[in-house]
């Protein structure tokens, strides 16, 4: 499938178009992408270019009411605060100090030039999410004898992780800034995966086996607060 991107005027603003080249598509398909701020248009083979533009033309009014309802990014600087563990973190910018963001309590230490704390924050809160959903991953299938060959992070718009017939784990970072409950959740859950690889009743069985508790207050959090996580300017 072949991405190519440019870029929609609407109402003022500039959005991002990725246009997608779908073999087995039957017709042409807008999406809005509210977390990862982007229209798709999905095309089939034989419709060209200019048809799918024209397709989005003609919908120029769904696009800027869809635009309505994407939540508003944060913006983060010196002063802002964004979510970390499930508790909130101040941002403090120090010209002098080091270029890596320090973790100081409740504040996070970001030294350089004021226009990379928004690039260094982001590296300090993706390299945190590696090692913590890293470690509890394989800390929770060697616990019950379940091979994984590799866990890494993305930013994935529609699913806070993922496990494949290869026995690689993939992660949202995004959760590193969810409380602990949600995040060991949504870990149980692709490690039951390991061993069930659909979402039978045996799968449900296990995954609260691993969480070790009813797993509807960690569903229900992502479900009220997960598309905050998206409003973070990272």
């Amino acid at each position: 499938m072949t991405v190519e991107r440019r870029e929609l005027s609407i109402g003022g603003r500039t959005i991002p178009l990725e246009i997608h080249r779908v073999p087995r598509a039957r017709r042409i398909i807008l999406t809005s992408l509210p977390t990862k701020g982007v229209f798709r248009l999905s095309l089939p083979r034989r419709i060209s270019l200019a048809k799918g533009m024209e397709f989005v033309s003609e919908r120029h009014d769904w696009i800027a009411d869809a635009l309505t309802r994407w939540p508003t990014i944060q913006p983060v600087g010196h002063g802002s605060r964004v979510p970390f563990n499930g508790e909130d973190l101040l941002i403090e910018w120090e010209p002098k100090a080091g270029r890596r963001a320090v973790l100081m309590g409740n504040k996070l230490i970001v030294g350089g030039p004021e226009e990379h704390v928004p690039a260094r924050v982001a590296r300090f809160l993706k390299e945190a999410a590696l090692k913590d959903l890293t470690e509890r991953t394989v800390a929770l299938a060697s616990a019950h004898q379940l091979k994984v060959a590799a866990v890494s992070i993305g930013d994935p718009s529609a699913r806070w992780g993922s496990c494949s017939w290869q026995q690689k784990i993939r992660f949202s970072w995004r959760l590193i800034c969810a409380p602990e409950f949600v995040r060991q959740y949504v870990v149980a859950h692709e490690v039951a995966h390991l061993r069930h690889m659909n979402h039978s009743a045996d799968f449900w069985a296990f995954n609260a086996e691993l969480y070790g508790g009813p797993v509807t207050p960690a569903r229900a959090w992502l479900r009220a607060h997960g598309s905050n996580l998206y409003r973070i300017g990272v």
